[in-house]
């Protein structure tokens, strides 16, 4: 039977700057058994948005493109709150970084704390790459990472992991308006010193050692600049291209881990949902540019982890009352890039997952934003899907029909987007 016809702009190929997603004989080349699959182009918006880095904008009323208040305002020659002009005090820099590399303990913990405070501000201003590249001229990155893991105590203080990995995040941030190659260079010179100086492992154990479950300010704070740094660094494909296949496992590892715990021990309506879409964005990189599908796709099965991200979405979802686009798309990603890997294929004994947690996560994204659905590749999927499992287990999916036929009832569906009818009808009349 002919395929069915899907919109030209849902199954738009699209190339992002890091990450191209695998062609179609590359996919179904790589299964020597069970179906092949369709490789699905997810949206208008692929990773190219997460592979512009992951905006650690932890101050819920400052511009990320300003300083922040003045609270974190401590040099005294420093008196101006929105200063536009050239970032020219290198020897504050060096201050700081000379202050974090005390060995003699001259500096109390306040003073430690006002330094870090000021060079994260510094690093969030319209000059911030000024304030970068001297960090990196200066070794900053490396001393950064040594002040944490110097005595046990700092990998457990969660204002020092909260300041050091958010002034790392800042430095590996791209920026959607941002394109200057100098600026690029810069950023992934960063990401590089990071991850040669073992700035992974360094993340992993202080998001170990910080978040044990609940919803403590202090924590949330920290653990989101945590995966906010891990996720730029690694959405640079030339940095995660270097990066050993191990710690790639232990990053993917953590990122499941965290999600149970937030599953499980919080109820938290403001930080949650931030730092599921920093996770949910490195779990997408990794799963886009792995370097072994089968161990992979292995682990995935093994840890439960598809289950995991489910109920993660949809705890978020029903307990906040309120459909978050940006974590529900970025969930949406991951999902895609593991089927375009073969993670679902009957090689990997994924179908299972395919049915009961894949196909109903987009099921429940069409019921609640069909549009929004449609545009991040919901529809192509849910075709997709059916040509693995077949047009009559399809059929059988709870609510799926109905779903489809709400939306095409447009007498109550007045908000709904012509295309997105289209192809809700398209695919109900594919499978009856």
């Amino acid at each position: 039977m002919a395929n069915p016809p899907i919109s030209k702009r849902q199954h738009l190929s699209r190339t992002s700057r890091s990450h191209s997603p695998r062609s179609r004989k590359d996919a179904t080349a790589a299964s020597h058994s069970g179906p092949k699959l369709t490789v699905v182009s997810s949206s208008r918006r692929t990773l190219g948005s997460i592979d512009n880095g992951i905006d650690n904008d932890n101050d819920n009323n400052s511009n990320k493109n300003q300083f922040v208040s003045n609270d974190d305002r401590v040099f005294k020659n420093d008196s101006s709150t929105t200063r536009t002009s050239s970032y020219k005090d290198i020897d504050g820099i060096d201050s700081v970084l000379c202050i974090i590399s005390d060995t003699k303990q001259k500096y109390t913990r306040d003073e430690t704390v006002q330094v870090l405070k000021d060079l994260r501000r510094r690093g969030r201003s319209n000059n911030r790459w000024d304030v970068f590249k001297e960090l990196s001229e200066l070794g900053g990155i490396p001393r950064l990472l040594k002040f944490l893991t110097t005595g046990n105590a700092r990998m457990f203080d969660t204002e020092y992991i909260y300041l050091v990995s958010s002034i790392i995040s800042s430095c590996t941030f791209i920026g959607n308006n941002i394109r200057n190659h100098n600026n690029e260079v810069v950023g992934e010179i960063v990401a590089r010193e990071f991850v040669e100086r073992d700035g992974i492992s360094t993340m992993l154990r202080a998001n170990h050692n910080v978040y044990r479950g609940g919803s403590k300010l202090s924590t949330m704070k920290a653990l989101d600049s945590i995966w906010a740094s891990l996720g730029n660094v690694i959405s640079r494909k030339n940095v995660l291209d270097e990066i050993e296949k191990d710690q790639t496992l232990r990053i993917f590892d953590n990122a499941i881990a965290t999600l149970r715990l937030l599953n499980t021990t919080t109820t938290d309506a403001t930080w949650v949902p931030r730092i599921l879409i920093k996770i949910f964005s490195v779990l997408a990189f990794l799963s886009s540019c792995s370097p072994d599908t089968s161990l992979v796709a292995a682990d995935c099965k093994r840890n439960n982890v598809f289950r995991t991200c489910f109920d993660a979405i949809m705890k978020d979802s029903i307990i906040y009352g309120d459909f978050n686009s940006q974590v529900w798309s970025v969930v949406s990603r991951f999902f895609i890039n593991c089927y375009n890997r073969l993670f679902f294929a009957a090689a990997t004994n994924g179908h299972d997952d395919l049915v009961e947690v894949i196909v109903p996560f987009y099921v429940e994204y069409v019921k609640i934003a069909p549009n929004e659905a449609f545009k991040e590749g919901a529809f192509g999927f849910l075709y997709s899907a059916g040509e693995v499992i077949g047009k009559s287990l399809m059929a059988e999916v709870p609510y799926l029909m109905t779903t489809l036929g709400r939306i095409i009832d447009s007498t109550s569906n007045d908000n709904i987007e012509h295309d997105t009818k289209l192809e809700a009808k398209k695919l109900l009349k594919y499978w009856l």
